[in-house]
């Protein structure tokens, strides 16, 4: 069974959506975590918690494919390092995992693919992804984030799971983004 893992990184709360591809269910979830102390021990065992908990969710197989949401580069300087630190951790960590390289979609391309318009927020996104994916329960705008990632992940492979208008389809060209 070949499925696509969507990840939505975060250090608060990441959101995971697993696509079988041979029915098209999703199942979805939040990994919540506390705040670290600020020593490297507690940051590495924060992030290590993360990777653990999505790696022991998706069970992952070498035939699927990992999407993830780029990076955020914009944070203010104090979590920036801890943000993207533990980004690379997790795609690491996946990477090997699978056979295929992990597919990393910048936040835009997420929010333009959703709702056809890249500056759109999380409640936005969430809002648009309810109502294009109605057969599947989705609790938060982090599980939002993630279904639609794994579902550009499927539509890559040639399995596209909605019917999206071309607004939302041009977040896939060079020029959509």
């Amino acid at each position: 069974m070949a499925g696509v893992l969507g990840v939505d990184w975060s250090l608060t709360a990441t959101g995971l959506a697993w696509l079988n591809l041979d029915d098209g269910a999703v199942d979805t979830c939040t990994i919540r975590t506390w705040p670290d102390d600020g020593t490297v021990e507690g940051i590495a065992r924060r992030i290590t918690h993360i990777a653990d908990r999505i790696e022991a969710w998706a069970d992952l197989h070498a035939d699927d494919l990992v999407v993830i949401e780029g990076p955020v580069t914009h944070a203010p300087s104090a979590h920036r390092s801890k943000m993207l630190g533990g980004w690379w951790a997790v795609a690491a960590r996946l990477a090997p995992l699978v056979d295929d390289p992990v597919m990393v979609v910048p936040p835009k391309t997420r929010a333009k693919y959703a709702t056809g318009r890249g500056g759109a927020d999380k409640s936005e996104v969430l809002a648009a992804v309810r109502a294009n994916y109605p057969r599947f329960s989705i609790a938060d705008d982090n599980q939002a984030d993630a279904v639609v990632l794994a579902a550009i992940g499927a539509r890559s492979l040639g399995h596209p799971i909605d019917d999206l208008p071309a607004s939302h389809l041009a977040a896939l060209t060079k020029r959509g983004k």
